[in-house]
């Protein structure tokens, strides 16, 4: 037996079996293990029920063999489901899987054949003893679903995958790719038009029971970030569907939301990247757009960049549905205000909470108004607020500014609270300076009124012994109050007269694409 000669079952002794199999010689394992399949002896259950245990642990030491060819032998033997039994080996054949696409994606194999032959393995195993099997059909479609986004590192394996969708019955699999049962008829186009198929198709059956399949898709990508990245480009097409549908948006909206907020935070968490590079023009990018930042598999700034537009076409799909007469919940928009301006990368959600502000159904100012009026909230959505507050300001809308004015005695809130931060309290100062008294029309009484006001306000803060910022910001009102009142006497035509800053309109913002 240690020479790897093995005629017939009589001449196999548990012993025998066990020492082969630890043999130090890749060849030696190799052989026994055909060996071990040709004799079939792990058919006959009261030979492995003898020696149950020891038997278990070579072939999965087998099965984990760092020889790849050994575990393309270990796989092929016939009766592993008596030895390992139906739990272990659909865990083990994720483990083997999982092991081959992370050496075909770093790169790090030296077979890439090899190793593509035996993820194959694994996948047709997977079916063959499976397949009927209701209580492991979600592990296998689990296996199978990160191998449905074609990447130029595993392309083999993906076009391989598609092929293997026909011998599975699974409700989110359904016509997800047209082609032969055959596995030597080749799917044709290129990896990006079968990627874009492949993920219209699953967005369009995801549609079907978004609140039932999302269950599935949290289950089977919790420990993939490719399984995440193919969920994120399904989830950003479906939004598109949604959208046109103009129904059941609040449903999906309260399924999805605390996903993508709880992966976007482990992301930021994890510390491990940055998204300075991220700019405007990549929140109207449908998936195809990021289909060549598959070539360098570094799936986690990927993934981020795609939550940052998912987040924007959620937001569309919001006001869309507001639009058509849809009511929706007001608490939705109020926790995606509070998710962006908290985030530690609210530079790439700048323009969403621009949007969410200004074309909310709220009122844009009693929406921001609370956010620095009712306690409890962070320090960070209360600056946010406070600068969209500005934002909406400078808009060419007479009846924002109106409103507003109205809501003008909010502002005091920050400016007057004993327990304000300086970057709080300065952000209102400057809201008030810069931009409410932009507006012509504000007569002079309210100026003084307002002047008046913060005066006090600043003072109220002196007589209550707080030492830091209360001489600067008073001085800054002051000079407001020289300043805003020659501001409201000028004349309309007067040429020396300031302009007023020109900010596009955020209801200029083109959706065509999203």
């Amino acid at each position: 037996m240690l020479d790897g000669n093995l005629d017939s079952s009589s001449d196999i002794s548990e012993s025998k079996v066990w020492f082969a199999l630890y043999h130090p010689k890749a060849d030696v394992r190799r052989t026994t293990l055909r060996d071990i399949n040709s004799s079939g002896i792990l058919k006959n259950k009261a030979f492995v029920s003898e020696g149950l245990v020891d038997i278990q642990e070579a072939i999965l030491r087998q099965l984990d063999d760092k020889d790849l060819t050994v575990v393309q032998a270990a796989l092929n033997v016939d009766g592993l489901q008596n030895v390992l039994g139906a739990s272990k080996l659909i865990e083990t054949l994720q483990t083997v899987l999982r092991r081959c696409v992370g050496k075909l994606l770093s790169g790090s194999t030296d077979n890439v054949s090899l190793t593509g032959e035996v993820a194959v393995t694994c996948l047709k195993k997977a079916i063959s003893y499976f397949h009927d099997h209701s209580d492991y059909l979600k592990n296998i479609a689990a296996m199978i679903f990160p191998l449905l986004l074609a990447m130029p590192q595993t392309q083999g394996l993906n076009l391989k995958a598609l092929v293997l969708l026909n011998k599975f019955n699974w409700p989110l699999y359904q016509n997800v790719v047209v082609s032969s049962s055959e596995e030597t008829t080749p799917i044709l186009g290129s990896l990006s038009s079968i990627n874009l198929k492949v993920i219209n198709n699953l967005a369009s059956n995801f549609m079907a029971h978004p609140e039932d399949n999302i269950v599935w898709f949290v289950e089977s990508c919790n420990d993939s970030e490719l399984s995440k990245t193919l969920f994120f480009f399904v989830l950003l097409q479906s939004l598109l569907l949604v959208k046109s549908k103009g129904d059941g948006f609040s449903a999906l909206f309260k399924s999805v939301f605390p996903i993508l907020k709880a992966e976007l935070e482990s992301l930021v968490n994890a510390g491990d990247f940055l998204l300075d590079e991220f700019n405007s023009e990549m929140l109207d990018w449908d998936c195809s757009s990021f289909f060549d930042h598959l070539l360098y598999a570094n799936l986690r700034p990927l993934n981020a960049k795609v939550m940052v537009c998912i987040f924007w076409r959620l937001i569309s799909a919001l006001m869309s549905a507001e639009s058509s007469g849809n009511r929706l919940d007001d608490s939705m928009i109020k926790d995606l205000f509070v998710f962006f301006a908290s985030s530690k990368f609210k530079h790439a959600f700048r323009e969403h909470l621009h949007f969410l502000a200004a074309q909310c159904s709220v009122s844009p100012s009693r929406l921001l108004s609370k956010f620095f009026t009712d306690e409890g909230v962070p320090a960070a959505v209360q600056v946010e607020s406070l600068q969209c507050y500005a934002f909406l300001c400078s808009l060419s809308q007479d009846k924002w500014q109106t409103e507003l004015l109205a809501e003008f005695p909010s502002i005091l809130v920050p400016l007057a609270g004993d327990d304000q931060t300086d970057e709080i309290r300065a952000k209102a100062i400057r809201l008030v300076t810069n931009k409410l008294f932009q507006l012509i029309y504000i007569a002079e009484d309210v100026v003084k009124f307002a002047t008046k006001m913060l005066l006090s306000a600043v003072d109220h803060e002196v007589s209550n012994g707080v030492q830091s910022g209360p001489t600067e910001q008073r001085t800054e009102v002051e000079n407001l109050e020289m300043s805003s009142t020659s501001q409201v006497s000028e004349p309309e035509n007067d040429p020396t007269r300031v302009a007023k800053p020109t900010i596009q309109s955020v209801s200029s913002i083109s959706f065509s694409e999203a």
